[in-house]
């Protein structure tokens, strides 16, 4: 939706309407700056290089397309009929995209002019190793032992897929927030006991390729356990529901491949980040 400042009215002039998702999603309050020109400066922070960036969006896309082509991912989308067709949706639908990864190269840079600490370094963040935007929606019960122990759950309904054993939030300098999931990560490990080596999978929110490439340096982790289903650059990011999203997908990761403890991290736009840490019970 568009917001407009006319709480007081408005005699005279024209009122802007101003995109409340770019505004309240994609851009950051202290700075103004858009999230992917923050992206950008990580990029020039981390030297992490184009070729890297887009070889990530290749191999999520890939992971996605494979996943999907295995049906790995019915167990967690709820099919939704389009009135218009009449046409069942049961499937993200950027994944059918992959054949175009070979134009990855080709895309320019979306802030090419943006220089943070190396005029000589070329930009490298574009539209292809960027998540993509995508409509979505995602839903999760969460309880407590105690109130399942009282209540008779029947039959019919899935018994419990995991169990929440600690989550944390972690924030820094709005500039650096596709740095704090790591902190929130150590900060809700802690928490549960446990160590980075205890994790077998992990979902970290692909914001931008360069971000989840910046998080798997700093955690010291096998990239093979990060995102195996692929992630938010062939999959969407539908703001608001992604949280939700990289959760029910972690679950479903360690029940297809009998891992025990795993970690979902995102970052938060204005400096944040929220990780936690789950294991598998079915």
């Amino acid at each position: 939706p568009h917001l407009m400042s006319i709480r007081f009215g408005q005699k005279m002039y024209d009122v802007a309407a101003r995109d409340s998702m770019l505004l309240d999603g994609m851009v950051d309050m202290k700075s103004q700056m858009h999230m992917t020109a923050l992206a950008e400066r990580l990029a020039q922070k981390t030297r992490i290089s184009r070729e890297d960036q887009d070889n990530f969006a290749t191999k999520s896309y890939s992971k996605a397309a494979k996943a999907k082509s295995l049906d790995l991912f019915a167990g967690e989308i709820a099919p939704v009929l389009d009135p218009k067709t009449n046409a069942v949706v049961s499937g993200d639908q950027e994944i059918d995209r992959f054949a175009e990864i070979e134009n990855l190269p080709n895309l320019p840079p979306l802030y090419p002019h943006e220089k943070f600490f190396d005029a000589d370094v070329p930009a490298t963040v574009t539209a292809g190793n960027s998540s993509k935007l995508a409509d979505g929606a995602a839903a999760v019960v969460l309880a407590s032992e105690e109130y399942l122990a009282q209540r008779s759950v029947p039959n019919t309904v899935p018994r419990q897929l995991g169990r929440l054993l600690s989550f944390a939030d972690a924030e820094g300098d709005p500039l650096d927030y596709l740095e704090a999931p790591v902190d929130a990560i150590h900060l809700a490990l802690k928490r549960a006991g446990l160590r980075v080596e205890d994790v077998d999978y992990w979902e970290l929110n692909e914001s931008f390729a360069v971000s989840t490439l910046a998080e798997i340096q700093r955690l010291n982790i096998n990239p093979d356990h990060v995102n195996v289903y692929g992630g938010a650059l062939a999959l969407g990011h539908p703001i608001g529901a992604t949280g939700a999203r990289i959760l029910v997908t972690l679950l479903s990761v360690l029940r297809q491949t009998s891992g025990t403890i795993g970690v979902a991290a995102v970052a938060n736009g204005g400096g944040g980040a929220t990780a936690v840490v789950v294991e598998r019970l079915q």
